[in-house]
């Protein structure tokens, strides 16, 4: 069973999400927000505005310095401010790394570059540090 047929299927058509998409005011945003109504990972809605011709995965390139051959270059995925805060309020309440990176539809590895990288793994263990802290005084 590949990954792809463990994904439940999505509440809407491939044409209601493109339309969706095309109609939204901030589509970066648009996009997580067609995952978590559909609940499934972000990389499903992806792949269906990939089929509509709305999304490219990763730009082809011409190397000049190899004449004729073609490289694949893929792009680096940017994390808007709504994905970070996804990424933190879901660690404090307690999900594990891998449900973290399937909702966002990117690898383990991806996320933890990019969590370990922008300094939100500090932000998370100050956060949950905080947490504690508030509970330790509601004991006392």
């Amino acid at each position: 069973m590949t990954k792809g047929e463990r994904v439940k299927s999505k509440l809407m058509t491939d044409a209601e999400i493109c339309r969706s998409y095309r109609n939204a005011a901030d589509q970066k945003a648009q996009i997580n927000i067609l995952a978590q109504l559909n609940a499934v990972p972000r990389g499903v809605i992806l792949s269906a505005l990939e089929r509509g011709g709305l999304y490219k995965p990763e730009a082809v390139s011409q190397d000049p310095g190899i004449a004729g051959i073609q490289t694949t270059v893929k792009k680096q995925r940017r994390y808007s401010e709504h994905e970070d805060t996804l990424i933190c309020n879901m660690r404090l309440a307690g999900a594990p790394w891998n449900d973290i990176a399937e909702a966002l539809g990117v690898s383990i590895k991806a996320l933890q570059n990019h969590v370990t990288g922008t300094g939100l793994r500090a932000q998370i263990n100050l956060e949950a540090g905080v947490k504690r802290g508030e509970a330790a005084e509601l004991a006392v």
